[in-house]
């Protein structure tokens, strides 16, 4: 993810203040205003590295993009993929893990 650089939180941080009709006193707080401002957009406007680079990723802002499941989605192809790989992959980001039953 590309962070800001120090300059650009500086220029954005002293339109900010020009904006609101240059206040004193308040430098530390539009700086900090500036950086999380663009913060948040670099994080908005990366593709997800789960993805693989010829899916989309797009985020919409209704839901958190999602890649399809199977090893043609993801970035880094594996080299075997099983039936374990396959209910891992349709099954993240879950929050239980997939169920096996040693007993069956």
């Amino acid at each position: 993810m590309a962070f800001p650089t120090d300059e650009e939180i500086r220029q954005f941080a002293y339109q900010l203040w020009e904006e609101d009709g240059s206040p004193e006193g308040l430098s530390d707080e539009y700086w900090y205003m500036a950086e999380k401002q663009l913060a948040d957009e670099a994080r908005r406007t990366e593709t997800p590295p789960a993805f693989a680079d010829d899916e989309g990723g797009e985020d919409t802002g209704a839901t958190p993009p999602v890649r399809s499941a199977g090893p043609e989605a993801v970035r880094d192809k594996p080299g075997t993929w099983d039936k374990v790989d396959q209910n891992v992959d349709e099954s993240f980001p879950s929050s239980d893990p997939p169920a096996s039953n040693k007993f069956k």
